[in-house]
């Protein structure tokens, strides 16, 4: 299922930018989904040692660190991988998130 084709335009134009620092920022796009939100949002990334996990560490994720497969990483391009189970009411749920960030 392609996620992105059903978010929000005021999300899709939103972007994250990885600093050298290891620092992360998430800053609003011009599209507002809500007029009293507060850009950028503040975080945190590192790398394993083989560069094959990020960690973020993210305000909006109420400073949880969520671990992602890191599947390519160039210049360009960073495609992530977020696997997750969770379970309600006794009911177990399953899911995989595939992310591509370009740089700008």
């Amino acid at each position: 299922m392609d996620v992105y084709a059903s978010t929000s335009a005021c999300v899709r134009d939103n972007s994250i930018r990885f600093n050298a620092d290891k620092t992360l920022a998430h800053k609003e796009g011009t599209l507002k989904c809500a007029p009293d939100v507060v850009s950028p949002h503040a975080g945190a990334w590192h790398f394993n040692a083989d560069q094959t996990e990020l960690t973020i560490n993210d305000e909006q994720l109420y400073d949880a660190d969520k671990v992602y497969q890191v599947l390519d990483l160039t210049e360009q391009t960073l495609q992530i991988r977020y696997t997750y189970t969770y379970s309600i009411n006794g009911r177990q749920y399953a899911g995989i998130e595939d992310y591509t960030y370009t740089a700008l």
